[in-house]
């Protein structure tokens, strides 16, 4: 949400004070305890704090053309101060709302920062499509009067889109929060990778991806960067799509090389993603590697604790050439991150 839509949520806030005699402006000594980090459980000293510390902090926001910081608690403050009299509903649920949204995207995920460095090299545009195709994502789905899904015999889901201006796009989010900001309520959905989803729509040739709309980091990809996603994908053997492997940190990989460095046995270290779907999002990692012939169970033991070591946050899969049937057509498919020469 913008900082000046969230400084008239709080304009609101304060008319609908000043109309229930609730305002008083800060001054004397309750400005001086507000000031002071004292603020009390009364509806003076809370309605000074707004004035005094939360209007400023919104209106320097703005003028700087930035969001608010959060601020977390203003709920339970408003409902300390006002009391949880049947009149004051109105009150306290526009405090809730102004919470949700000095709280909304105050910690950029790694999505946003991607984007907001996408402009400033290719390099960096491709990291932020390669990130957003490995990444989980959440799509609203379109349901009946029942509250249904709504399914039909080509499509496994129908996800909820919007059309402006005859062009349909679909709304997609990388959290729960986002989702439930932009629909105002829980709406049901289903979870798949941005690689996947760019799959899924390939048939349709015409819809807009929107990735969380109104949280003031917005991203449309028209259909020709589907299409381009869709261009990463490698096909090894009958039923195994490989991407590149976007949501991994280049740190982590530079670690693990340092690491495989001191395996003379290994002669090369390829990495990807399956396109599949994993229970935390984390997606599956394929690490394919090349050996001597004279590799043993000690080299993988190794190599298995390096990786751990280095990628442990992700779901990992490690094939040795020799051991693994898809180790050298992986290997074959992708360009390794790590080489001996």
């Amino acid at each position: 949400m913008e900082a000046e839509q969230v400084r008239s949520l709080i304009g609101e806030f304060v008319c609908a004070l000043r109309e229930r005699n609730f305002w008083t402006d800060g001054e004397g000594a309750v400005a001086d305890r507000v000031r002071g980090g004292e603020v009390g459980e009364t509806a003076e000293d809370f309605c000074a704090w707004i004035e005094l510390i939360l209007l400023p902090h919104v209106a320097a926001a703005l003028a700087a053309t930035q969001r608010p910081e959060p601020v977390k608690g203003f709920g339970t403050a408003a409902l300390e101060a006002l009391g949880n009299d049947p009149a004051n509903a109105g009150l306290l649920r526009l405090a809730h709302e102004i919470e949700q949204a000095l709280q909304r995207d105050g910690n950029p995920g790694p999505l946003d920062e991607a984007l907001l460095r996408a402009e400033s090299s290719e390099e960096a545009a491709d990291a932020f499509y390669s990130l957003f195709a490995n990444t989980r994502l959440i799509v609203p789905l379109a349901t009946n009067e029942a509250g249904q899904p709504v399914q039909d015999d080509e499509q496994l889901f129908s996800p909820l889109t919007v059309t402006l201006d005859d062009i349909e796009y679909l709304p997609v989010f990388d959290s729960e929060e986002r989702l439930r900001d932009w629909a105002g309520e829980t709406v049901l959905h289903t979870r798949m990778s941005g690689m996947a989803l760019a799959v899924t729509l390939e048939s349709t040739g015409t819809v807009h991806v929107v990735l969380n709309p109104g949280s003031g980091c917005e991203k449309v990809f028209v259909p020709d960067e589907l299409a381009s996603l869709r261009s990463q994908l490698t096909k090894v053997g009958d039923d195994l799509w490989l991407c590149p492997p976007g949501n991994v940190a280049p740190e982590a990989v530079q670690a693990l090389c340092s690491g495989l460095a001191g395996l003379p046995q290994l002669q090369s270290a390829h990495l990807a993603v399956r396109l599949a779907e994993s229970a935390d999002g984390a997606g599956l990692l394929l690490l394919a590697f090349r050996t001597r012939p004279e590799a043993d169970e000690a080299l993988v033991e190794r190599v298995s604790a390096l990786c751990t070591e280095a990628l442990g946050g992700f779901h990992l899969e490690l094939l040795f050439n020799g051991r693994d049937p898809l180790a050298e057509d992986v290997a074959s498919a992708v360009p390794a991150f790590y080489a001996v020469v």
